[in-house]
């Protein structure tokens, strides 16, 4: 196999890895990670050279960007009701409920395979 080839697959598995990673924080509650939030601001702004204070970083800001992508997805179903910004009509969109929280949950366990940062639960 061809180096580019070898590459576009790592990379198609990386996003495969990444976009689990982003269904599994989007179905937690984003009020119990904002409560965390300090907690990891706190680790994080306490250098030391360890994973632990590397994982710290990078959960902060993963809990930060489901905050941002939320506000960003409130904003933006506020200008969709009210007619954006052109002024037009108020439409309601078609919206349903398809999955209840833990029923996601579970299908992401159950789908997710190992857990990418874990490893295989025993």
């Amino acid at each position: 196999m061809s180096a580019g080839k070898a590459d576009g697959k790592q990379a198609f598995m990386i996003e495969d890895v990444l976009s689990k990673i982003a269904r599994q924080i989007m179905a937690l509650n984003e009020e119990t990670l904002t409560a965390l939030l300090p907690r990891y601001k706190e680790r994080m702004l306490d250098f030391t050279p360890t994973s632990a204070w590397e994982e710290a970083v990078v959960i902060y800001f993963l809990i930060n960007g489901l905050r941002i992508k939320n506000s960003q997805f409130n904003d933006k179903i506020k200008e969709y009701m009210s007619g954006g910004e052109r002024g037009g009509p108020h439409v309601r969109p078609r919206l349903r409920l398809v999955k209840y929280v833990q029923e996601v949950a579970d299908d992401l366990s159950r789908s997710a395979g190992p857990d990418p940062v874990d490893g295989p639960k025993e």
